[in-house]
């Protein structure tokens, strides 16, 4: 972004350039603050984006020096505030202080990154507690098809429950006496059944969402996105399957 906004900034100074254009003055004041804008804070602050964005995850892995980031934080947060120079003039200091350094701290920062992907594992392999914490970010993190499953195995847990895999317009179809008190469509989008008074209560709670078909039967509508949706969703489940096994009344 910022290298393409350079470029733009090029092309509209070598317009201004052109005699036809160079003796209107309107046009050639329009131009000027039109490249101002582009190559001044349109360059600094998606520069300090990107050192920014280089600077933070160098700083949690150890990839560089400790000065070689933090100084690049420093410079990210000169870019950034550097868009206040459009309404503080005093401010357009910061702009050459974003370009000029920040063409140096790259060229470091070229030499003192890893140069492959084998090597910056060998660095973090280096660091024992970067390694534990991402072993636990890893673990915590299950895929769709982890989640599905984890969901089908508590629902199957649950006394007396059975299961129709690809009953008719249900992937997964759980009964308990007989009766389906819930299904999966998809990947965890769980169609729940409940009394009546469970559901409007469940509603006004607002745990689960209406069902968009059928909610006169008592369903309602609960989204396993992630790990911390499981929980809350077996909440549902129990309270439909304690209700459709007999163990309460409506």
């Amino acid at each position: 972004m910022a290298a393409f906004d350079i470029a733009i900034s090029a092309l509209v100074l070598w317009v201004m350039a052109h005699p036809g254009v160079a003796q209107e003055t309107g046009v050639l004041r329009a131009l000027y603050y039109i490249v101002f804008s582009i190559g001044g804070v349109g360059f600094s602050v998606p520069m300090g984006l990107l050192i920014a964005g280089l600077s933070v995850p160098s700083m949690i892995m150890k990839l560089m020096p400790k000065w070689l980031t933090v100084s690049g934080l420093a410079l990210g947060i000169i870019g950034e505030l550097s868009v206040l120079s459009l309404v503080i003039p005093s401010l357009l200091l910061l702009i050459p202080l974003t370009r000029f350094p920040s063409f140096i701290w790259l060229i470091l920062v070229g030499f003192r990154l890893p140069k492959s992907i084998a090597a910056a594992r060998g660095v973090m392999q280096q660091q024992p507690d970067l390694k534990k914490y991402l072993n636990v970010f890893r673990r915590s993190m299950k895929s769709r098809g982890e989640l599905h499953h984890e969901l089908r195995h508590r629902i199957l847990a649950l006394p007396g429950v059975t299961e129709k895999p690809n009953a008719g317009i249900h992937q997964d179809a759980f009964f308990v006496r007989g009766t389906m008190f819930m299904h999966i469509h998809g990947r965890g989008h769980c169609d729940i059944r409940l009394s009546k008074s469970d559901q409007e209560r469940v509603l006004t709670e607002g745990k689960a969402r209406r069902h968009r078909w059928a909610p006169e039967k008592g369903y309602i509508t609960f989204k396993v996105a992630n790990e911390h949706d499981l929980e809350p969703a077996m909440e549902l489940i129990r309270t439909s399957h304690d209700y459709f096994a007999g163990s309460r009344s409506s």
